[in-house]
């Protein structure tokens, strides 16, 4: 392929379902519309409560803010940097910047109200897209990406893929239980969230091919009888 010239791949394919999908959703959460799902989790949830998985699933939602996702962000950044991936910690660290900022301004974008009966504390402020959630995919999600790429050990990467699949679960369910949010508003996070992924992802395999063409080139003009 020559420089410069745009190739296309399926990941593009994926990236435009979700842009179109969530913001249609998100058109449609702005009318302050829900789906009978939306209830149907909401009182499934509240007839099924009980005081230890409540402080449970406190727990689990805590994964989605800054108090884990710092730390994990600081080790993986260490990681890559050990392993001369220093291209990829800084980008890490500008994604995650990035995109901490993004459910906020599309809460004040849609301006859908939370649920309104909840047991304990009271979440303030609009409920759609899911914050934690949000942010629960879009920063393990690339995690997984990122050990899928650089952990050498294949136990260690599926445990860590793993494990990020599981979190990125856990928290929209937490959310769900603790009644933060309705089904959709958790639904719109990862539909947001996975496009965001997903840009974030064809950004890095972009940059990969393009460094590695230029290696070849630079190959090419050192060697030209090759």
């Amino acid at each position: 392929m020559k420089r410069g010239s745009l190739k296309f791949r399926p990941i593009d394919v994926a990236i435009g379902i979700g842009l179109c999908s969530f913001s249609l959703l998100a058109l449609w959460a702005s009318q302050r519309q829900f789906w009978i799902w939306d209830y149907w989790v909401r009182e499934t949830f509240q007839a099924h409560r009980f005081p230890g998985l409540y402080a449970w699933m406190h727990f689990l939602t805590r994964f989605g803010e800054g108090i884990w996702i710092a730390p994990l962000l600081l080790l993986s950044m260490i990681f890559l940097w050990w392993q001369e991936a220093r291209r990829q910690a800084l980008f890490f660290l500008l994604y995650t910047i990035t995109f901490a900022p993004l459910p906020t301004l599309l809460k004040l974008l849609v301006s859908r109200p939370r649920p309104k009966f909840v047991t304990k504390q009271a979440a303030t402020g609009y409920g759609f897209p899911s914050g934690h959630a949000f942010a629960a995919l879009a920063f393990y999600g690339l995690l997984a990406y990122l050990a899928s790429k650089r952990c050498s050990s294949r136990p260690i990467r599926w445990l860590v893929i793993s494990l990020c699949i599981a979190i990125i679960l856990a928290v929209g369910a937490s959310r769900l239980y603790l009644q933060k949010h309705w089904l959709s508003d958790v639904i719109g996070a990862y539909l947001g969230a996975g496009t965001y992924l997903l840009l974030a992802i064809r950004w890095l395999e972009s940059s990969q091919d393009s460094g590695g063409e230029e290696r070849e080139a630079i190959n090419d003009d050192v060697l030209p009888g090759r």
